[in-house]
């Protein structure tokens, strides 16, 4: 938080107004990982309202973390409105930002269709889940398609539609583990510990949990740790 306002008091001594909104954005970003949904609210909607309209990418991102926080705070509709002003400008995205901003409409969907019983989001999240996998892979983007691929299998869980979701699973966790990402492999443990349980494997599911929990006790990932616990 202290770096960020730094940079955007420099940005703005040296009149790069456009590096200084992109700043706010990232203290936007910063203030949501604290909780501090409503100042991280205020921040990326002053930062929409003063970019220009040949800005369109930086405008993009801020509305897609926007969306973000309104997802996180239940406000679904008005995540999907945002989400919405976005995919007007979807053809400035670069590969990075549209495999974002396919993750977070997923993630949204999701939601939705789990609040409201809705297959139809259901079956449209699953849908920008892959396209998100694509556009993340296309550039080279490992950690990221790893992520898609884990929210993807967690999807398919919930569906029971358990052989579907072991492969994404699966693919989720070798990803991590290419990367040497020790987290990662302990989250898709987890969800794969949910799917053996619900598929009636249990000395599987012991073992997958087992190993997210040994990962996670002693990683400082607390909330982590807490959910594979209540999955123990």
């Amino acid at each position: 938080e202290v770096l960020l306002s730094g940079a955007i008091a420099l940005f703005e001594h040296l009149g790069d107004q456009t590096k200084a909104v992109e700043a706010r954005i990232e203290l936007g970003c910063c203030y949501y990982h604290q909780g501090l949904f409503e100042i991280a609210h205020s921040t990326l909607r002053s930062c929409i309202f003063d970019l220009r309209h040949q800005q369109c990418e930086l405008k993009a991102v801020a509305l897609i973390r926007l969306a973000i926080i309104e997802r996180h705070s239940r406000r679904l509709h008005e995540a999907m409105t945002l989400l919405d002003e976005a995919a007007a400008l979807e053809a400035t995205f670069s590969a990075w930002t549209h495999g974002r901003f396919e993750t977070e409409l997923a993630n949204t969907l999701k939601d939705l269709g789990v609040l409201e019983g809705k297959k139809s989001y259901i079956d449209r999240a699953l849908s920008h889940y892959r396209e998100a996998a694509i556009q993340f892979e296309g550039i080279g983007n490992l950690r990221y398609t790893a992520a898609v691929e884990n929210n993807r299998g967690y999807l398919l869980l919930s569906l029971r539609r358990f052989d579907e979701a072991a492969k994404h699973l699966n693919r989720a966790r070798a990803l991590y583990n290419g990367l040497g990402d020790n987290i990662g492999c302990a989250q898709v443990d987890e969800t794969l510990g949910q799917l053996y349980l619900n598929s009636g494997n249990y000395a599987l599911a012991e073992s997958s949990i087992k190993l997210a929990v040994n990962t996670l006790e002693d990683s400082g990932e607390e909330a982590l740790l807490a959910e594979a616990l209540t999955t123990q």
